[in-house]
C-alpha cells in the first residue's frame, strides 16, 4: 500500500523512474546478442583419434579400448560409447546434467595424457571437442567458376580465409572441396628390389634432406648474424635428385627408382553447387559473438574482396543463419504486435472505456521493453525462446493489467 500513495503522491518522480526503464530498455535491446537459440551447455563430448591405415580390429585393441579404460573414470559420467572405423576412433561421452564442461573436458585431456605414451606411434594426438551449438556454421559460401577447382581453392585459403579470419567475431574459417597439391611418389618394385633398396631408405633419404637447420651465428662488429641452413625442397627437380644410399658406399638418385610428379591428393570431400564442383567456405563464430553483427562483417568483407576475385569466379552465399534468425524474429516480433493490438482492441470492445484501454495500452511495451534491461544484465540474448516467452506473455500481461484496472476503479468509486 505504501508503494501505491508514494505513486499517487509523487506523479513526477513516478513519471522519471517510468522513463528511465524506458530508456534502460532500448539501450539494453540495441546491445542485445541476437541468435537463433539459446545458449546450452549440453553435457555432451567426443574423442577423436586418427590411426592412418589400420583396420577397425586394430585401432580398437590398440586405441579404443586403452582410452575407453582411462575416461571411464572421469567424474560425473553417465554412459560412454565408442565406435571404431578403419584410421578412426571415437569415444562419445555424456554427463550428467549441471557438469561443468569446461572442466569435463579438462578431466578428459589430463586422462589421455596419462595413456598417450603407450598408444601406437602413428596415432594422432586425440582430440577432445565438446558438444556446442556454436560449432555450427553460421554461413556457408560458395565458389565456382574460374580454371580448375585447384584455383578456386587456393584462391579461397590465400585470399579469401585469411581476410575473413580478421573480422570481429568470427573464430574460424574452414575450406572443403577442391583439389590439394601433392607431389606424388611412385616406386618401381622391380628397379628397388634389383637395386636392394627398401621403402624406409626411401622415407628416411626424403626426411633427412627436406629441413632447415640452425647452424649457429657469426659476429661481426656490433651485430650478431645468424646462420641457417636452408634444406627444404623447393622445386620438383629437388625431390628427384635426392641420393638413395646403396650397399658399397654408391648412391642413386630418386628419379632412377621412381616416378616424381606433381599432382592431387584424393578428395576426401565434394562440394557441389547447383550440380556444379565448387569449394565451400564455412565460417563458424565466437560463442559470445552476435550472429547478425558477424553475418553483416562477413558480407561486408566479401564485397570488399570483389575486387581481388577474378570477373570469372562467382562467390555465392549458400547459407547464412542470420537470415533466417532475423525472419524468425520478426515473424514472431509481428505476431506479438498484432496479438497485442487486438487485446487492446477488445478491452476497448469490454470496458468501452478510452481511459481505460490506454492505461493498459502504456503498460504493454512499458513492460516488455524493461524486460529486455534484465535479459541483457543477465546475460541473454535475444532468440525464439525468449521472443516466444514474451508473445505468450502479453496475454497474461493484458489479464493481470485488466485485473489491477477493476481494482483501481473499485477503490476509487468506495472513495479512496
Amino acid at each position: 500500500m505504501k508503494i501505491i500513495e508514494t505513486s499517487v503522491r509523487r506523479p513526477v518522480t513516478i513519471a522519471m523512474l517510468v522513463l528511465a526503464i524506458v530508456l534502460l530498455g532500448y539501450v539494453s535491446l540495441t546491445r542485445l546478442s541476437i541468435d537463433l537459440l539459446p545458449k546450452m551447455d549440453l553435457p555432451y563430448a567426443v574423442a577423436i583419434t586418427e590411426y592412418s591405415g589400420a583396420g577397425p580390429e586394430e585401432v580398437e585393441s590398440t586405441v579404443t579400448k586403452p582410452l575407453e579404460d582411462v575416461l571411464s573414470t572421469v567424474e560425473n559420467l553417465d554412459a560412454i560409447y565408442s565406435q571404431t572405423l578403419a584410421g578412426q576412433s571415437l569415444i562419445m561421452m555424456e554427463f550428467k546434467y549441471g557438469t561443468d564442461m569446461n572442466f569435463a573436458t579438462l578431466q578428459m585431456r589430463e586422462k589421455i595424457d596419462m595413456v598417450k605414451g603407450f598408444l601406437p606411434d602413428a596415432v594422432t594426438d586425440p582430440m577432445v571437442v565438446k558438444a556446442d551449438l556454436s560449432m555450427m556454421p553460421i554461413i556457408q559460401l560458395g565458389l565456382s567458376g574460374g580454371k580448375n577447382l585447384k584455383d578456386l581453392k587456393d584462391l579461397a585459403e590465400d585470399v579469401i580465409q585469411p581476410r575473413l579470419e580478421r573480422q570481429a567475431g568470427v573464430a574460424s574459417v574452414s575450406v572443403t572441396g577442391g583439389y590439394t597439391r601433392e607431389i606424388q611418389i611412385l616406386v618401381n618394385p622391380v628397379k628397388m628390389e634389383a637395386y636392394g633398396v627398401g621403402m624406409s631408405q626411401v622415407i628416411q633419404a626424403l626426411q633427412a634432406e627436406n629441413m632447415n637447420v640452425a647452424s649457429g651465428s657469426v659476429t661481426e662488429g656490433n651485430k650478431e648474424l645468424f646462420v641457417r641452413t636452408m634444406g627444404q625442397y623447393q622445386t620438383l627437380d629437388d625431390i628427384k635428385n635426392v641420393r638413395i644410399g646403396l650397399a658399397g658406399g654408391q648412391s642413386i638418385a630418386l628419379k632412377d627408382l621412381a616416378e616424381v610428379k606433381d599432382g592431387y591428393a584424393e578428395q576426401k570431400t565434394i562440394s557441389r553447387m547447383n550440380g556444379e564442383p565448387c569449394v565451400t567456405i564455412s565460417i563458424q563464430k565466437q560463442s559470445e559473438a552476435n550472429t547478425v553483427q558477424v553475418s553483416r562483417l562477413v558480407q561486408k568483407a566479401m564485397e570488399e574482396l570483389a575486387e581481388e576475385i577474378p570477373e570469372n569466379v562467382q562467390a555465392v552465399t549458400v547459407f547464412d543463419q542470420a537470415k533466417f534468425i532475423n525472419e524468425s524474429i520478426n515473424n514472431l516480433s509481428d505476431h506479438a504486435i498484432v496479438g497485442g493490438l487486438l487485446a487492446i482492441i477488445i478491452v476497448y470492445l469490454f470496458l468501452r472505456s478510452i481511459r481505460s484501454t490506454l492505461i493498459i495500452g502504456l503498460a504493454l511495451p512499458i513492460s516488455i521493453i524493461a524486460i529486455f534491461t534484465i535479459l541483457y544484465m543477465g546475460g541473454l540474448t535475444l532468440n525464439m525462446m525468449s521472443l516466444g516467452g514474451l508473445a505468450l506473455g502479453i496475454g497474461h500481461l493484458v489479464d493481470c493489467s485488466i485485473v489491477v484496472l477493476e481494482s483501481i476503479y473499485r477503490y476509487r468509486r468506495d472513495g479512496y
